[in-house]
């Protein structure tokens, strides 16, 4: 059984995006945690307790505005569970500088996101918007509510945590789309991004909108970002 959950805070979006393929299958459920009436303070909370609700071997997480078939769901699921040592395997990966693979399309219009893989590849995180884990892994390590208080990072703090107890991070070749163009980084994005570097203490932490270091100074960090994507 696999278990797709999602938190949700506009159910047309929902609708229109996640829910315009995904029914009630044989080997899948669906885990719709309503958020529209601020239910949940952060998406590590909201997707625990979604997780505590799941009857799935392999656990999907994805947003409200991704609209990815049911063979793609189950594909996932099959990384999830084959590949070697697998802690997360997501749908977008980053690996390093100019080392961001996925099989998705993002925006509107539809354009790729990094480079196209037909294989998994190994990466340092993945991106929240479409990322499993095997049920088992997240019972021992669920998400850090506490590091990850509001809703950013939460599946790249988790996957800093797995790679340190000798689990591999993947992005694997399932095809997606996510509606948002994934530009949206609020104050509470480097406040996260603060306490996740002093939590695991590595040089360079590798997201899909780019990198951060505790070597420079974060709001410095910021305005270089958002100069970049004005550009």
């Amino acid at each position: 059984m696999i278990s797709v959950i999602c938190v949700y805070n506009d159910r047309e979006t929902l609708r229109r995006f996640l829910l315009r393929d995904l029914r009630e299958g044989d080997d899948y459920e669906l885990i719709l945690l309503d958020n529209t009436t601020y239910r949940f303070s952060s998406a590590a909370g909201a997707l625990n307790h979604g997780a505590e609700m799941a009857t799935g071997d392999t656990l999907i997480f994805a947003h409200q505005d991704v609209h990815v078939k049911p063979e793609a769901i189950r594909r996932m699921a099959s990384y999830s569970s084959s590949l070697e040592d697998a802690g997360v395997v997501g749908a977008a990966g980053v690996a390093g500088p100019f080392r961001l693979f996925s099989s998705m399309k993002q925006g509107d219009p539809p354009v790729d996101v990094g480079r196209r893989i037909e294989a998994p590849v190994r990466v340092q995180t993945v991106d929240e918007c479409l990322f499993a884990l095997p049920s088992e892994v997240w019972s021992r390590h669920p998400f850090d509510e506490e590091t990850c208080s509001h809703w950013h990072l939460y599946a790249v703090e988790r996957c800093l945590a797995l790679k340190k107890r000798g689990y591999s991070i993947y992005a694997v070749p399932v095809e997606a789309y996510h509606r948002s163009p994934g530009y949206s980084m609020s104050p509470e994005y480097y406040t996260t991004m603060g306490a996740i570097m002093k939590k695991h203490r590595v040089p360079v932490v590798w997201t899909s909108l780019g990198f951060s270091t505790p070597y420079l100074p974060l709001g410095l960090q910021r305005r270089l970002k958002e100069f970049l994507m004005r550009l």
